[in-house]
């Protein structure tokens, strides 16, 4: 017998990200500005959103620290590159880093069902960028702090270092494994400051409770995780992995975690998979990756038993006991509120334990990976109506027993409150990952 767990695919639109004007920018705006010429450091939020409006700039924070630009209408130098995404973190007030990215498996149309075509591709961008930025490529060998291989060239001009990275899957026969380009990202960095395209700023485990912040409304809270946007894809759980990472000082991004954890953009992450593949590379990582709620087939079998119970006195429709449990059907047909009393009432030690699990790690400056089950309860302004899905425990408070979380899809998502007895009820797993020292 098996667990049967979904998840899908948002049904994403750009309205759930803070933008600044036209969303989707009316045909093909030049980005080359962005990312070379004079001034692209020194500009205020005010400056680059003026400059940048019409071009579907998006703030993924209201303190906007991090912008967005995403979609098909993208291009540098006269379309010589046209990338999916890019993305511009600012610190204290001034961009800081520019990521591009030029290809990902998940969101470009162009596709290459082989290896020679990929690094075609590859070996054009690399002469485009020698041609306009007038700067010869070193070869880089991959950084060991990636999660993945990335070999590329580093371009290093006056004020600005390019790195150019690529990634893929091998084609391996005798395991059955095809080709599958991953990605192909362009990191630019200012020369003036401290860190090189890629570097970690890592925060030691020790500082993280002083990032803790009690509100006067009773809220305790981690205010600084960074957004990161799925986008149109199943990359929550990568997402929000990111979020988690980068919140430490890590320079990672979802595209790296999608390509070890084996993501599908139609199909989404297997979360256990995800925190195998991390927890085996911790040591190298720095990091410890731990699973703190993991229900297996029998203890949703006893919760399909408590509920049945519940089921019978209320006149309700009852679950089917024994065989596969797919967990969609399940939660998606049971009244909420019977489901409610078997999670919190009739299962009272799982509750006290996730309530204790959640205010230990806020306190510690820890927050939590949360797989939930959409759907259950109503949940305004959600891009994706039901199935599996990642969030982020980011706080709680004891007084209106609440969790505070977030959501990977943009600013819109960034703080959200749940009952605490609700929130347990759609939880299918709490994980944690967190600096070794």
């Amino acid at each position: 017998m098996v667990i049967i767990l979904a998840f899908p695919q948002s049904v994403y639109s750009a309205d759930t990200a803070v933008s600044s004007g036209n969303v989707e920018a009316q045909g093909p705006l030049p980005l080359e500005r962005l990312v070379s010429g004079p001034g692209i450091w020194s500009r205020s939020p005010a400056e680059f959103e003026s400059a940048f409006r019409a071009h579907g700039l998006q703030w993924l924070s209201q303190d906007k620290d991090r912008a967005r630009f995403f979609g098909e209408n993208l291009k540098l130098w006269d379309g010589t590159i046209q990338p999916a995404e890019i993305i511009v973190q600012f610190k204290e007030g001034k961009p800081r880093n520019i990521d591009v990215s030029v290809y990902n498996r998940a969101d470009s149309q162009q596709k290459f069902a082989e290896a020679k075509d990929f690094m075609a591709q590859v070996e054009k961008v690399k002469s485009v960028l020698e041609e306009k930025l007038s700067l010869p490529a070193v070869e880089r060998r991959s950084d060991v702090r990636n999660l993945v291989k990335t070999p590329g060239w580093l371009f290093s001009g006056k004020d600005s270092a390019y790195l150019l990275e690529y990634s893929f899957q091998r084609e391996v026969r005798s395991r059955d494994q095809a080709f599958q380009p991953e990605f192909l990202r362009l990191r630019v960095a200012n020369q003036e400051s401290a860190t090189s395209p890629g570097a970690d700023e890592r925060m030691d485990r020790r500082s993280l409770s002083s990032r803790v912040r009690k509100d006067a409304n009773g809220d305790m809270v981690i205010p600084d995780v960074p957004m990161v946007d799925q986008g149109p894809k199943g990359y929550c759980a990568v997402a929000t992995t990111e979020r988690m990472m980068r919140y430490y000082g890590m320079d990672v991004d979802q595209h790296e975690i999608a390509q070890l954890a084996g993501s599908q953009a139609n199909a989404g992450t297997n979360p256990q998979k995800m925190m195998e593949e991390l927890r085996s590379k911790q040591g190298r990582l720095r990091l410890r990756v731990r699973e703190l709620e993991t229900p297996e087939l029998r203890d949703y079998q006893d919760m399909i038993k408590d509920y049945n119970r519940l089921a019978r006195s209320a006149k309700k429709l009852l679950l089917p006991e024994g065989g596969d449990v797919n967990l969609q059907a399940i939660f998606m047909t049971t009244d909420p509120e019977l489901l409610k009393e078997a999670r919190t009432v009739k299962d009272r030690s799982g509750f006290s334990r996730f309530e204790r699990t959640v205010q230990t790690h806020i306190d510690r400056g820890v927050p939590l990976l949360w797989s939930v089950q959409i759907g259950v309860f109503p949940e305004l302004g959600l891009p994706q109506a039901s199935g599996g899905h990642m969030r982020l425990i980011i706080g709680y408070n004891t007084e209106k027993k609440e969790i505070l979380y977030s959501d990977s899809w943009g600013a819109a998502h960034a703080l959200k409150h749940m009952p605490l007895d609700k929130a347990w009820t759609i939880t299918l797993g709490l994980g944690l990952i967190e600096p070794s020292r």
